[in-house]
């Protein structure tokens, strides 16, 4: 898989979220060593998680995961330079967003290794992924959490609806053009 994202390339954004949310990751049993294949070091990620929690606790914490890493992305700027330009900013909420997903897509697919499409209907906007190998039971939460996080960054601080549908191959993620009333 070839970036443009050095970090994507040695997992550094998904490890220090794990980090940052579990704590040492030695400590609690996860492997420490980076590994260069993004899909490899993912699913150890994943496949730690799934043995030192029960399925709903593993669930939401590689939710809040995928959440972390976006916000350890922005922290670093990598791949996020158009979202952080003024002139984008400044754009109209709805603006915002329809550009937005336009690089989600992509950052998407260079993140987790695995390609998406894009799919806006009037009410929502769904990423759908087909089955990908290596793939473990984890990872649609971990990108769940990313993209509620990109949406709370390019929606102005309006969290939209967000929401995980697994399927057979593969799974899609629903994204509410409409944030929630606060």
């Amino acid at each position: 898989m070839s970036s443009n994202h050095p970090d994507a390339l040695t997992g550094s954004p998904f490890r220090a979220a794990f980090s940052e949310v579990l704590g040492d990751l030695g400590k609690a049993g996860c492997p420490v060593q980076s590994t260069d294949d993004q899909v490899e070091c993912l699913t150890e990620l994943c496949e730690c998680l799934g043995t030192h929690f029960d399925q709903a606790c593993a669930c939401g914490l590689a939710q809040q995961i995928g959440r972390s890493t976006f916000t350890h992305l922005v922290r670093s700027a990598t791949g996020l330079e158009d979202l952080m330009e003024q002139s984008f900013r400044l754009l109209p909420e709805k603006m915002r967003l329809r550009r937005g997903l336009g690089h989600l897509e992509k950052l998407v697919e260079e993140l987790f290794g695995i390609p998406v499409e894009v799919i806006d209907t009037s009410d929502t906007i769904s990423l759908e992924t087909a089955e990908h190998p290596g793939e473990h039971q984890l990872i649609p939460h971990l990108e769940t959490g990313f993209i509620q996080e990109f949406i709370l960054w390019v929606g102005g601080g309006k969290p939209h609806p967000v929401s995980v549908h697994i399927g057979q191959p593969g799974w899609s993620i629903l994204i509410g053009k409409q944030p929630f009333d606060l």
